[in-house]
């Protein structure tokens, strides 16, 4: 765990405190479909090639409108990202901070790598990748290696070598990526089950890979690597894929796959899901998954998020199994709580948030939700702003009130693996426990 990239919420127990509050729309220079926070406590966005679609390729070099937005003062500061196109690449966070971007772009040079420089807030260009990577996913390992992974060029597309990982050792992005032979994804489902993969990286430092299709696998990234079936995500059900949802680790090698549709695409013979799997990857010689309490309502392209108290907050999403379409929209989140297992609705938010919609916490507990749609400069669905969602556990018991916040001051300011640290608290009411969320 790194402390620059960490968030220390205290949580007191106390009583329920209300449904939560929202707060005024506020309005972006693109819509913000990726957001992630930086060090400084502002946010960085971006859409696309263009500020409001996807679909024009912007140049053969490609092209990304992004911002850093200000929560303190509301104020933008534009920082495009020029010749790469961002949309639908993979994303990491990498030890020292820095957000990792591969591919993407919609088919214009899929092959792109760029890097965000957490220390002087500007974008780099690294070393293409040996693939191009559509709906990719990336993840960070403990031993200081980017598996990116994603089998479309563009959509539609998909070439064999494509289920094939790429790896960059030790975070050098100058040097040419490396193929993980020995780990493929071929026949083990349709190619279009691969868009995005589902890839959590466990306390072993080897990767759950849950989807879309419904058998599990653990890649090790080490060596010329491997790939393991470990069984089904939901072995009580002849599910097909699992598209549309929001999967999230909550605690140490426990994931949630929450919601979704059935089957890998939109249209009238899909349905949406209120159901939620929870998948156990504690012991990684026996791996399982069960399903737990159905959320409330059916969403699909909802987002989730992980509570400093524990709890996994979802918010958007809708039930009429399109992609660019608001009709019955989901605006009341809920919460769920693994203790209790039980999901209980929140203050229903103004705006829908469901295809290309996001949603983060923020340094102080509060909940950053914006974005949907990016479906062209006419297009109803377009949802170019933010809100920002105040939990319960932020309230005074009045559920209105803020509650004071105490401070943190922690002992050395840098922890790196494997260091012993003290966290000094100074609270207004007795603390009960603190989390330690890695933030970026």
């Amino acid at each position: 765990m790194w402390v620059a990239g960490a968030v220390l919420v205290a949580a007191i127990c106390t009583a329920a405190r209300g449904q939560g509050l929202w707060s005024p729309v506020t309005e972006w220079p693109m819509i913000p479909v990726g957001v992630f926070h930086l060090d400084d406590n502002r946010i960085l966005g971006f859409a696309a090639n263009q500020a409001d679609d996807y679909t024009w390729g912007g140049g053969l070099g490609g092209y990304t409108h992004a911002a850093i937005y200000d929560p303190a003062t509301g104020s933008f500061e534009r920082l495009d990202l020029v010749g790469h196109d961002t949309f639908c690449s993979g994303l990491t966070f990498l030890p020292n901070g820095d957000l990792f971007l591969a591919g993407g772009g919609n088919g214009v040079n899929p092959f792109r790598v760029s890097r965000f420089d957490m220390a002087a807030k500007q974008w780099v260009r690294e070393h293409d990748t040996n693939k191009g990577h559509w709906y990719g996913t990336a993840v960070a390992t403990l031993t200081k290696v980017v598996l990116a992974l994603g089998v479309a060029t563009a959509p539609n597309e998909f070439p064999p070598e494509n289920n094939i990982p790429e790896i960059s050792y030790g975070f050098d992005f100058s040097l040419p990526w490396s193929d993980l032979y020995n780990v493929s994804l071929e026949g083990k489902g349709p190619d279009v089950t691969h868009w995005y993969p589902q890839m959590h990286l466990l306390s072993n430092g080897k990767i759950l890979e849950s989807g879309t299709q419904n058998e599990m696998f653990i890649i090790d990234p080490e060596g010329a690597g491997s790939i393991v079936s470990v069984g089904l995500r939901n072995p009580l059900v002849a599910e097909r894929e699992a598209w549309g949802v929001a999967t999230i680790m909550f605690d140490v090698d426990r994931i949630l796959t929450i919601g979704g549709l059935d089957g890998w695409y939109q249209g009238p013979t899909k349905f949406t899901r209120n159901r939620v799997m929870l998948i156990d990857a504690r012991d990684p010689e026996n791996i399982v998954s069960t399903q737990v309490a159905d959320m409330a309502y059916h969403r699909a392209f909802m987002n989730a998020v992980l509570a400093p108290t524990g709890d996994v907050y979802v918010f958007g999403g809708h039930s009429n199994n399109q992609q660019w379409n608001d009709s019955l929209s989901v605006l009341v989140p809920e919460v769920y709580n693994p203790a209790t297992n039980i999901w209980t609705p929140l203050a229903s938010m103004a705006t829908p948030r469901n295809y290309h919609s996001t949603a983060i916490l923020l340094h102080d507990g509060r909940i950053f939700v914006g974005g949907g749609g990016l479906c062209g400069w006419d297009c109803e669905v377009n949802h170019k702003n933010h809100e920002i969602f105040t939990p319960p556990y932020l309230l005074e018991v009045d559920g209105i009130t803020r509650r004071p916040q105490g401070t943190f001051l922690l002992h050395p300011p840098t922890v790196t693996p494997g260091v012993a640290f003290t966290v000094q608290v100074n609270l207004p009411e007795p603390l009960a426990y603190f989390m330690w969320i890695r933030h970026y």
